[in-house]
């Protein structure tokens, strides 16, 4: 099945939902950024393998971001955000204000990922209002 988002094919890679394959890749480049942490702070034993990992694993922070931009799930966006703000307060570090640059230069970017992000609050849109009926119906039955 394939999902669209204003005539924009929604990611999914191999999972049923884009919603599932955004809390998979944000998870995924959250542990990748750590990752990127880890080897930026390690002592080098070898700097132009140290230099190659952190090229890598850069390279590997910016397509994960943009699949996650691609799947359209504002919760995945909104829960890496949390994720990411989560991982600044416990690090400490300012190198974790890079991949939000890169996510905002992403969404951007990407065909109507802005709006998409903004109508996180506009109850008059459709899934939003249907999944409102749907948890009002939820609580009835409770």
């Amino acid at each position: 099945m394939v999902f669209y988002f204003k005539g924009n094919i929604r990611e999914q890679l191999f999972f049923t939902s884009p919603n599932i394959c955004a809390a998979f890749l944000g998870m995924l480049s959250i542990l990748s950024i750590a990752a990127f942490i880890f080897i930026l702070y390690s002592p080098p034993k070898n700097k132009y393998l140290k230099h190659g990992l952190m090229f890598f694993m850069g390279v590997f922070i910016v397509y994960t971001q943009y699949l996650l931009c691609s799947t359209y799930s504002r919760g995945g966006l909104y829960g890496y955000l949390a994720a990411l703000g989560l991982l600044f307060i416990l690090l400490r570090k300012l190198v974790i204000i890079i991949p939000g640059v890169s996510l905002s230069v992403i969404l951007l970017l990407l065909n109507g990922g802005v709006g998409r992000i903004a109508s996180v609050g506009d109850i008059a849109e459709g899934s939003i209002w249907n999944r409102l009926l749907l948890w009002r119906g939820a609580l009835c039955i409770i």
